[in-house]
Parts: C-alpha cells; sequence; structure tokens
C-alpha cells in the first residue's frame, strides 16, 4: 500500500475551519485510491504569495521523502495545488519548484482537486503555479484598491484603536459598518500634546507630564519621546485618513483644530530642515559599563553617548527615563571618564562581604518574588479580560450581530491586545522560575576570584593602554548585575561602597548571585604583580549625615 502524507494550510488565520475541512477531504481521496495516511502536517496564517508556507510544509516534504527513501515511493496529497506555492518563483516558492524535488526525491505530489500526475505533470504545475500567482496578484490588487477606496470614504483601514478614538458599530446606507468616535479623557490629553508642542517644548518633558498626571497609551504603557512624536504626526487628529502618501478627509471628528496641526507641523519640518542636526546612532566612545550595565536610580538605564565638540569628543552617560521622557527623573549627564575611573579604582581597593552580600541577595529576590506574585495576578486578569472581549465578538458574529468586516475591524486590535497581554504574562512567569532558581545559590569562590583578577586586569590596562574594552565589559558581567548611580539625597536604602562616590554622586555595585565570596582585597604588589589578600578584611561604611566615608583596611 503506498504511502501517503497529507498537508493543509491557510494563508490567514483559520477562523473557519478551512484546514480541517482540506484534511478530511485529502483522507477521504486517500481512502478512495487505497493509500495509507501515514502523517498530516498543517501551516496556518502562512502566505504562499509573499512566503514559501511555514514549517508544516517543510515537515510534511521531510517525511514523504523518508517514506519514499524506505518504499521506493511515496505521495504528497493536498486539496488543491494552491495550498502548497502561489509565488513566481523570485520571492516565494513556484509550484514547479516542489514537482520537481518530488521527482528528485522519489515521490510525487497529488491534488484532490487538480490532475498533477503522470508525464504531464511538470507542465501541469507550471501552468497551475502560474494561475495561483496570478490570482493572489489580483487579490492583493484587490486588496490594496478597497483599502483605497475606504481611505477616500474618510474609513481608516484597520488596526488598533487610535489614542483618543474608540470603534463604534454604526449601520451606513443599510450597511453594517463601525466608525470612530471620540474618548474624551483622552482626547484632553491629545490637545495637551499638540497645544505644548506649539509652544516649542521638547517632546520628552511632554511624556514626562502625561506619565506624571497617571495618563497611559492605549496598551497601558507609559508615554516615551517616540510615542508622543507619532501622536503629534498622526493626521487622524486633524480629522484626515491617511493612505500612502495620500491625505483624504476623514468621517470622524476632528480632535485637534486646523491651525494647531498646522503650528506643529511646521515646526516639526522646521526641526527636520535644520542644519547640523543630530539623527541616527551616536559615535561609539569608550564607555565601559555599557549596555544597561550602568542603571539610574529612577530604574532606567544610563546610556552611553559620545558627541563631538570643538574642544574634542563629549563622552557622558545619560539617563534614558531622563532623555526619553518615561520618567521624570533628573539625573544629569555623567562624565565618562569621572564613572569608568570610579570603577577602577573600585577594583584596586575594595572587597565583597560574603555576608552581607548573601543577605542582600536573599532580601531582593523576596521583595522581587512578592511584587513578582502580584503581578502576575493582574497579568492573569488582564489576558482573562482580554480573552473574553475576543469570545464576545466571536459569538456576536456568529450570531450575525456583527458583519465580518466589523468583525476584522474589532479583531484586529482585540488579537493585538490578546497578544501584549499573553506576552507580557509569559515574561513574567519566565522571571518567577528564573527567581526560584536563583534561590538556590552556591558559592562559586574560585570561579568569581578568577574573575576578579580578570576584570582587575583588564581596566588596568583601560588605564595603561592596550587593552580589550570588550573583554573588560564581559569580565565586570561575569561578577556584577548592574551598577547604580544615586544622587545625594536620594533616599539611601543601600548600603554605600566608599570607593564608588565621585562629586555629588555615588554608585551600588549589585553583586549576582553566584558571585558571591569570602572577604578578599585585590592589590599589587611591590613587583606590580596582583596579590590577592584573604585575610584582610574590608569593611562596609554606612552614610553619615547621607555621605560615605573611606573605606577602612
Amino acid at each position: 500500500m503506498t504511502a501517503c502524507v497529507l498537508y493543509a494550510a491557510k494563508s490567514t488565520a483559520d477562523e473557519h475551519g478551512s484546514i480541517s475541512s482540506q484534511l478530511a477531504s485529502s483522507r477521504e481521496h486517500a481512502e478512495h485510491r487505497g493509500w495509507n495516511v501515514v502523517a498530516e502536517f498543517h501551516d496556518e496564517a502562512a502566505s504562499a504569495y509573499k512566503g514559501s508556507r511555514g514549517p508544516g510544509l517543510a515537515g510534511a516534504r521531510a517525511r514523504v521523502a523518508e517514506l519514499a527513501a524506505e518504499d521506493g515511493e511515496a505521495v504528497l496529497l493536498v486539496f488543491a495545488s494552491d495550498r502548497l506555492a502561489r509565488g513566481d518563483g523570485r520571492t516565494a516558492t513556484h509550484l514547479v519548484e516542489y514537482v520537481l524535488e518530488a521527482a528528485k526525491n522519489g515521490y510525487r505530489i497529488e491534488s484532490v482537486t487538480e490532475d498533477l500526475g503522470g508525464q504531464m505533470a511538470l507542465v501541469l504545475a507550471a501552468l497551475y503555479g502560474e494561475r495561483a500567482h496570478a490570482d493572489s496578484a489580483a487579490k492583493s490588487v484587490h486588496t490594496k484598491a478597497g483599502k483605497r477606496r475606504a481611505a477616500e470614504r474618510g474609513r481608516r483601514n484597520g488596526g488598533p484603536r487610535p489614542f483618543g478614538y474608540r470603534h463604534v458599530p454604526v449601520v451606513v446606507d443599510g450597511r453594517a459598518t463601525s466608525t470612530l468616535e471620540i474618548v474624551p479623557a483622552e482626547a484632553g490629553a491629545v490637545r495637551r500634546m499638540f497645544s505644548a508642542a506649539a509652544e516649542g517644548r521638547p517632546q520628552a518633558e511632554i511624556a514626562r507630564e502625561l506619565n506624571a498626571a497617571g495618563i497611559t497609551t492605549v496598551r497601558g504603557v507609559g508615554w516615551s519621546q517616540s510615542r508622543v512624536g507619532q501622536t503629534l504626526r498622526n493626521p487622524l487628529y486633524v480629522g484626515k485618513v491617511r493612505h500612502r502618501a495620500d491625505l483624504f478627509d476623514g468621517a470622524h471628528e476632528p480632535i485637534v483644530s486646523a491651525e494647531l496641526w498646522r503650528a506643529v507641523e511646521a515646526m516639526r519640518m522646521d526641526a527636520v530642515r535644520r542644519p547640523n542636526r543630530g539623527g541616527g546612532r551616536r559615535p561609539k566612545g569608550p564607555h565601559l559599563l555599557t549596555g544597561g550595565l550602568l542603571r539610574c536610580s529612577c530604574g532606567a538605564a544610563m546610556r552611553a553617548r559620545t558627541q563631538p565638540k570643538q574642544h574634542g569628543a563629549w563622552e557622558a552617560y545619560l539617563c534614558d527615563g531622563r532623555h526619553s521622557g518615561r520618567t521624570s527623573c533628573a539625573m544629569p549627564p555623567l562624565a565618562r571618564a569621572e564613572v569608568d575611573q570610579a570603577v577602577w579604582c573600585y577594583f584596586e581597593k575594595v572587597a565583597l562581604d560574603a555576608d552581607t552580600m548573601r543577605r542582600e541577595a536573599t532580601e531582593r529576590r523576596s521583595l522581587e518574588a512578592s511584587e513578582l506574585a502580584e503581578r502576575i495576578t493582574e497579568a492573569e486578569a488582564e489576558l482573562a479580560r482580554a480573552t473574553e472581549r475576543i469570545d464576545r465578538v466571536r459569538r456576536d458574529y456568529l450570531d450575525g450581530k456583527l458583519t465580518a468586516d466589523e468583525r476584522r475591524n474589532f479583531m484586529d486590535e482585540l488579537e493585538s491586545e490578546h497578544a501584549a497581554a499573553s506576552a507580557a504574562l509569559e515574561r513574567l512567569h519566565a522571571r518567577a522560575v528564573q527567581l526560584d532558581a536563583e534561590a538556590d545559590t552556591y558559592d562559586a569562590e574560585e570561579e568569581t576570584l578568577a574573575a576578579l583578577v580578570a576584570i582587575r586586569q583588564a581596566l588596568t590596562g583601560i588605564i595603561l593602554g592596550g587593552a580589550d574594552l570588550g573583554e573588560a565589559r564581559r569580565a565586570l558581567r561575569r561578577v556584577f548585575e548592574s551598577f547604580t548611580v544615586h544622587r545625594y539625597g536620594d533616599a539611601l536604602t543601600e548600603t554605600l561602597e566608599a570607593d564608588l562616590a565621585a562629586g555629588d554622586w555615588y554608585i551600588v555595585p549589585i553583586v549576582r548571585a553566584e558571585a558571591i565570596l569570602s572577604p578578599l582585597v585585590i592589590e599589587v604588589d611591590q613587583r606590580g604583580d596582583l596579590a590577592i589578600l584573604q585575610d584582610l578584611q574590608v569593611k562596609r561604611t554606612y552614610p553619615s549625615r547621607g555621605f560615605p566615608s573611606a573605606s577602612q583596611r
């Protein structure tokens, strides 16, 4: 009996059971032909026109090739040939390519609805493949034309609801559809953004004010400079609908006046045309603490920045929370040389207190575990609400209360919200598992001692020249979770390290749980060699009137 592998596919989400129907028809066809169905594969939401389907098709081809090698023959059965391919052979696979592959691997491709067998297989595959590609190309043109017609009628083409509006079902000319309705509270925030921008205030400052007022985006997250910029560039708020490069009068009510929109747009275009304007990735500098290794006390990363100046390169660490507008942090730029020098000096003088490190690590994990539990509960509730909203739309659609267009408009937004909620919950669960693993800490003294020696050597090389900066960064990451920078006057909730202080700021090192050591001191002896002195006790010092005293050895 000839071994047979079934394959089914749907280019979009399979909401009406197309894949199961294809497989059922294929099983019936295989039984009628006397073929033994060995395996079934499918792909959902995987295009054959813009791409080459998905892992299901790859699995089906591999399996049928194995069967052909074992038995001398095998069949890959599909409901129709366009389930395999709709490509032109350049951007996506053509049907002829799959038929040739089958011939080379000793199996054949069969279709329930078409004849692909015999000596004419390649000829038929060329004809069917060209027909499928032409159909998809025509459908793509019709879809694009439909989107343009919708824009010309003043309708926005799908996507999550924009901040300031909500989708409301309506009946227009006897046809059920939806329109945009203003959300008053959010509309006030939009006008606030445009008014502030027209006054020339920076987008980061606008974002900070929105966050301070407790105003969040549609997804419930804080505002940033980029999100404010996207809002200010969106013509939807002046009553327009954009399709590619064209603007059309929208069927919805505008939130801001045409005068205010023009004022903000003029300022934006003037900034774009301004000479010597910054933009793009900043030049790389010799910063030691990159990739989030240096954190601000507000919780944001300190970004490494280098800018050319007349007197030479300006190198600093900048709080990402402050400069993006996500937080109201007042941390000023910190000179790169001072921060990096402080870290280097730290490894000349300081040791790690094992008991204190263990206690602090335990306290941090306990606090984070408690916060994680609360956040997971909230995330599970949000995911349940998102699932219920999707189920409600599906029920209304099946009951005839919503049209296909209405359902599509709602589902675009709701599925995006559901995916975001699911991803957030998954990240929290992953962190909870990681936190449990961290609880089983071990005393990696020898390994960490070697890491500290490597750090010392790498940092000495930076000061003396000829060092591998990347190796120094990697050495630091082996032992330290991060370095948190505070300004004097902040709430002193951490033990201070006097050797990591300069000017009006100090840095608290956060040691990785697996990098706990007995007290030790790293020094350079008279011959210039590194010496590890574990018989000396280095005491941690606590702040006196808000300032740390020197370490005692």
